[in-house]
């Protein structure tokens, strides 16, 4: 006869962690385990193992370009959590936080995702978790940079790369120093912005994948030279960076170099290098998630195929430009309605406990009111029965007195 083995936290917990050991290898497999781990971690009322498991189900859904699944899962875990207190939960809730941001981020919701990075910020400060403490501050600073807070941004930057270089994380020292650089770009400060590019091209890379690197620091230093106009200079470091790039990079690395020489070309009228570099971003591009920055390439082979005399095609990539508009537009929408949905079911379950608060204070008041005026019948009963019974001492008192005077006469 077969029996099942029993579940418990400890194994839900262990599931979780051989979930870890092969996650990314098999997104649809890592999606089975993950609803596995939350139905068993259902069964046995295990918050924790639940919000682990809707914590990996929302980064698979995130890789897998549903966003909108994604945002729910994260905030279903953070819901479970929010009330407990520990350092395995607060390490959590950062990652949650981070995730939550990051979707918000990538939709353009700036204030929103700082304000999840914010929350983040705050409760691994509470526990001291410094890596977590340092990557919030860079995202933190990378979404004020984006929002043209510079200020912050910079503040922000210069805290994630001084504990980067403290507990020795070249991703994040090197992420730090590539976007200051791309701050002081925008400030117009190009031979500052030049020096921290230059920083990251001599920097001890510790990781295989220092080449990927290398390209962004190319491909920046090709922007400040756009920004002064000598396209000649720029050309040369965006060829370089997606050199670079192509050795040990992924399809998003390599497109945004790649579109970055097609609006070069299209704006020096060489439609031909235009298009030729457009179709290599196309094969790229199916493998990214929809963004303005990403479907622009459709509104540049547009213009690139009008140049040529194409206007058919040209035609073709302008109605592709609208349609994919139309989808990110439409997922922004889905994002937000999925967010004040989760506002009114907080909403409304703040609403309820309110009322379930207030009628356990009016129970409570009535039992307070019921127990004085019981004190105050015993306590009159009381002094009553106290009052008889000095009286009758004092008939019995008078009786034994007049008794005793009749035995002196």
């Amino acid at each position: 006869m077969f029996i099942a083995p029993t579940i418990t936290e400890q194994s839900i917990d262990e599931f979780n962690r051989e979930t870890n050991v092969y996650f990314g290898d098999n997104w649809a497999n890592d999606l089975v385990r993950a609803d596995s781990a939350v139905s068993m971690s259902r069964s046995i009322g295990y918050e924790y193992g639940e919000a682990y498991a809707l914590y990996q189900k929302g980064y698979v859904q995130d890789e897998l370009n549903e966003s909108g699944s994604a945002f729910i899962s994260n905030l279903s875990a953070l819901r479970l959590i929010e009330r407990r207190d520990s350092e395995k939960v607060a390490k959590l809730k950062v990652s949650l936080y981070i995730n939550t941001g990051l979707i918000l981020r990538q939709h353009f919701k700036y204030n929103e995702a700082i304000r999840y990075f914010s929350e983040g910020l705050a409760t691994a400060e509470s526990y001291e978790l410094k890596e977590d403490i340092a990557e919030l501050h860079y995202k933190i600073g990378n979404a004020h940079r984006r929002q043209g807070n510079l200020d912050v941004a910079i503040d922000h930057l210069v805290q994630a790369y001084n504990l980067s270089i403290d507990f020795e994380d070249d991703y994040l020292a090197i992420n730090s120093l590539n976007l200051l650089g791309m701050l002081h770009t925008t400030n117009g400060d190009y031979e500052q912005a030049r020096a921290f590019f230059d920083k990251m091209l001599n920097f001890e890379f510790r990781m295989s994948d220092a080449d990927k690197y290398h390209g962004f620091a190319l491909h920046n230093l090709a922007e400040t030279y756009l920004k002064e106009g000598d396209t000649k200079m720029a050309e040369q470091y965006l060829l370089e960076a997606l050199e670079k790039k192509t050795i040990s990079s992924n399809d998003r690395v390599i497109f945004i170099t790649e579109i970055e020489l097609v609006d070069l070309y299209l704006n020096s009228e060489d439609f031909e290098k235009a298009v030729a570099m457009s179709e290599s971003s196309l094969k790229h591009y199916k493998n990214l998630r929809k963004s303005p920055e990403f479907y622009e390439i459709f509104s540049l082979l547009r213009k690139a195929e009008s140049g040529l005399g194409n206007h058919s095609q040209s035609q073709i990539y302008a109605s592709r430009f609208e349609e994919e508009s139309a989808a990110f537009t439409g997922e922004q929408q889905e994002l937000m309605e999925i967010s004040d949905q989760f506002k009114m079911d907080i909403l409304t379950v703040s609403y309820f406990s309110e009322l379930e608060r207030e009628r356990r204070i009016a129970n409570l008041t009535s039992s307070i009111y019921f127990i004085i005026l019981f004190i105050f019948i015993g306590f009159t009963l009381w002094k009553i029965r106290q009052l008889y019974n000095r009286r009758v001492l004092e008939r019995e008192l008078r009786t034994a007195i007049h008794d005793l005077n009749i035995d002196d006469l």
